[in-house]
């Protein structure tokens, strides 16, 4: 179970940022548009990651990967989230077993 939350959320490194004051717990409706945003992001990286290992130059590479980031960044605001709180949202899973379980919750009622 861990790993699928992992999968899930594994580009939200790409939006880390340093926060000062600790964020607010995460509510189930945040949870929810966090484990959304969070497969659109996965689906997103997945692809572009084909496409940038068969780009012909280094140019065309880093075109496809800045597309994918404002991809990944378009797709978490889609879910009514900034990217900072999609990053919140994520260090709280890590570092918190009692969200980590509620996204879990969440993951295993959405397939």
């Amino acid at each position: 179970m861990t790993t699928k939350i992992t999968i899930l959320a594994f580009a939200a490194l790409l939006f880390a940022a340093p926060t000062m004051a600790a964020p607010a717990a995460p509510t189930e409706a945040g949870l929810q548009k966090f484990v959304a945003a969070s497969r659109e992001v996965h689906k997103i990286s997945t692809d572009s990651e084909a496409k940038v290992k068969a780009a012909k130059t280094t140019e065309e590479a880093a075109k496809l990967d800045d597309d994918a980031g404002e991809r990944m960044e378009a797709a978490v605001k889609k879910q009514g989230l900034t990217s900072e709180r999609y990053t919140e949202i994520y260090e709280s899973m890590q570092s918190d077993d009692k969200v980590k379980t509620r996204i879990a919750a969440i993951v295993g009622k959405s397939k």
